[in-house]
């Protein structure tokens, strides 16, 4: 790894650290080689062979044009000196299914890395077949068993095409990852080992992580540490080309106005993390009843007061029993989005952070004119987040975040069109005769293009 480093620019964008590199990194520890994972969908992703330079796109014909020349084709007849021997099946490490620039991808690689996240989805898919199948020989008893076929058939489908859809999502990452990385070199992006080191301790600190955990989460994963390492130093080498970009294209006065003009859309209000025991009534309790859950509602407020663990008072059974209406929870509020009814919401608004408020009920007027409880409430502050982005500087983090994602996809847009980066993909297996070796990717890129220019409209 080199030791040598561009130094750092002091700008409006070194005032932040994108969240970039971290969640790459994390997301390669946790889940795979990749960016977080695309929610699977069920697609078909088209075996495309696909050289993206100029003048070299090549694919396989549609379905529907092969089959149409076969059924043209006249049956050839063969004798047994004519027959051949059955050809075996290649090795997961030996198929290449994406190329970009010098960098390979085999099956067997790209099985390791989604094979985590789609056992999960196959599960979850066996135990939704599970209830339906169940639910068909409850409606149509023993009768049934074409109905359960086709269902089972159709779950069966759906398995196969979510798990193109995986495959083909994680392929774009990683094609992604390395164009940008590579264009990231020729721009003379470098970063030193002590940033690296730096980097590397502050997210396994951030994630909680023990050497032995990232180790046996690689090995699963058929990744070995230099590959890791390389991984995470690329992604650093991303974060600054991103960096690059926008420094290049957005200035400080574009920023402040696109906060001025459109100043709602980055500002959050107060977040208040709180305790929240409820009772919901119907109307049908008698007095006598509506006394006991109050008195179950000071007991509860008594525990938050003496700093009782909000999820353990929770748990008890008295305290969680949703058939009678009777729950507590913790989560971040924003009181403005009427989470709770306006009269409760308004006390807890008084309450500042480890406050507890008294027992607070919500009333209504019936149909007799009566006074009647609705709800009882108790309600514990654990600690307030202020508001964001109501200033230009407290609103920096959020456009900057928005601003990433947009320069990353402008990035990649040009980067792909350049003509400057060789692609090459195929989930089915890149066939022999369109695969370069390894050689003669080296030898075509021993003299690598010029770097992009970066400017945009130019």
């Amino acid at each position: 790894m080199r030791e040598d480093v561009d130094p750092e620019e002091e700008s409006l964008f070194g005032m932040l650290k994108t969240p970039l590199v971290s969640l790459c990194a994390l997301s390669l520890i946790v889940g795979g080689w990749f960016l977080p994972p695309t929610t699977l969908q069920a697609q078909e992703v088209a075996p495309l062979i696909l050289d993206e330079r100029p003048g070299m796109t090549i694919r396989e014909r549609p379905r529907e044009e092969r089959q149409r020349r076969s059924d043209d084709e006249e049956p050839k007849k063969t004798d047994e000196s004519e027959r051949k021997e059955p050809v075996a099946t290649p090795s997961p490490s030996d198929v290449i299914v994406a190329v970009v620039n010098t960098h390979r991808l085999t099956r067997e690689s790209l099985n390791a890395r989604v094979a985590e996240r789609f056992e999960k989805y196959k599960k979850e898919l066996e135990e939704g077949k599970s209830r339906t199948l169940q639910q068909v020989r409850d409606v149509f008893g023993n009768d049934s068993q074409a109905a359960r076929i086709e269902i089972a058939q159709e779950m069966e489908d759906n398995l196969e095409a979510a798990m193109r859809a995986e495959e083909g999502a994680a392929v774009r990452d990683w094609v992604d990852h390395l164009l940008l990385a590579d264009e990231a070199r020729r721009q003379g992006i470098l970063i030193n080992q002590n940033e690296y080191r730096q980097r590397l301790q502050e997210i396994t600190e951030e994630s909680n992580l023990q050497e032995d955990r990232v180790t046996a989460v690689l090995a699963d994963l058929r990744i070995s540490q230099r590959d890791f390492q390389q991984t995470l130093y690329d992604a650093m080498l991303i974060e600054r080309l991103v960096d690059q970009f926008i420094r290049l294209n957005w200035s400080e006065e574009d920023l402040r106005e696109a906060f001025n003009s459109n100043r709602n859309s980055f500002y959050y209000p107060p977040r208040h993390h709180i305790a929240h025991f409820s009772i919901a009534l119907d109307g049908s309790e008698t007095n006598d009843q509506i006394r006991r859950l109050e008195e179950l509602a000071r007991r509860v407020r008594t525990e938050l007061r003496r700093d009782a663990d909000p999820e353990a008072l929770f748990a008890k059974d008295e305290f969680s029993r949703v058939d009678m209406g009777i729950w507590g929870t913790t989560g971040f509020f924003t009181f403005q989005e009427g989470n709770l009814p306006r009269p409760i919401e308004a006390e807890a608004q008084k309450l500042s952070a480890g406050q507890t408020s008294d027992v607070l009920i919500n009333r209504y007027r019936d149909a007799r004119d009566r006074i009647r409880p609705r709800s009882i409430h108790v309600i514990k502050v654990l600690s307030t987040e202020p508001a964001r982005g109501d200033t230009f500087e407290s609103a920096l983090p959020i456009i900057r975040e928005r601003l990433v994602d947009v320069a990353r996809d402008q990035l990649l847009q040009r980067i792909r069109t350049s003509g400057t980066h060789r692609i090459i993909t195929n989930l089915g297996g890149i066939p022999p005769e369109i695969l370069p070796s390894q050689d003669d990717l080296q030898r075509a890129f021993a003299q690598q293009p010029p770097p992009l220019n970066l400017r945009l409209g130019e």
